[in-house]
């Protein structure tokens, strides 16, 4: 005769009670991002934040301040994720922040990491209007000069011998003006990260003395 087998969730001891189904583990948030955050340059990199408040806490916090003024540009993106503008004159960034913690929300620790964007809009007029500038503005010159002065026939291309060298020699200028405004922009972060800081019952770490463009 066959020896009887256990249903599902019971053994062969008599006077055994079906075992109780394992109970789901929780899904647990990852300590930290796939990968770092974006250095603000190739020499410089934002500190972070560690704050006393849980997520869902803190962002109610850093809204709340914004409401007032306090808090220029902040905007949620995710439940763990918002943004604030980096003010630097022409040449603007966004401050990228990500919320990190070991498990949900009402964790009473989290870490905030920066990152630095620039938006594109004023880069890519500058661009726009330096590449307008040197074609078809190089044969505008030279049709413009040749209309005027009858004396003008150098031609088109001796009309860029000259025209496009002079156009160049605002480039460092440019430069210049964007390198002044990524400190700018940098500066402003860390007044925003130090706010963040107070809004969370935090502290400030991994500041650094380098500056990007210095």
């Amino acid at each position: 005769m066959p020896e009887p087998t256990p249903s599902e969730g019971q053994n062969l001891f008599e006077g055994d009670q079906p075992l109780p189904p394992e109970p789901e583990s929780s899904e647990l948030v990852l300590s930290g991002p796939p990968e770092p955050p974006r250095p603000w340059s190739k020499d410089a990199t934002l500190p972070r934040v560690i704050s006393n408040m849980g997520a869902g806490q803190l962002q109610n916090a850093l809204s709340l301040r914004a409401k007032q003024g306090k808090l220029a540009g902040y905007q949620k993106q995710t439940e763990r994720s918002f943004t604030l503008d980096a003010a630097g004159g022409l040449y603007e960034r966004t401050l990228i922040a990500t919320i990190i913690s070991d498990t949900a929300d009402n964790d009473e620790h989290t870490e905030i990491w920066f990152e630095g964007k620039l938006k594109r809009t004023i880069p890519i007029v500058v661009i726009a209007v330096l590449v307008f500038t040197l074609w078809p503005g190089v044969w505008l010159t030279d049709s413009i000069l040749s209309t005027w002065f009858n004396w003008y026939r150098l031609g088109i291309w001796w009309t860029s011998a000259w025209y496009i060298p002079l156009t160049l020699l605002a480039v460092p200028a440019f430069w210049a003006q964007f390198k002044k405004s990524e400190r700018e922009s940098w500066d402003d972060a860390h007044k925003a990260i130090e706010k963040i800081a107070r809004v969370g019952d935090g502290e400030v770490v991994g500041l650094s003395d380098d500056t990007p463009g210095v």
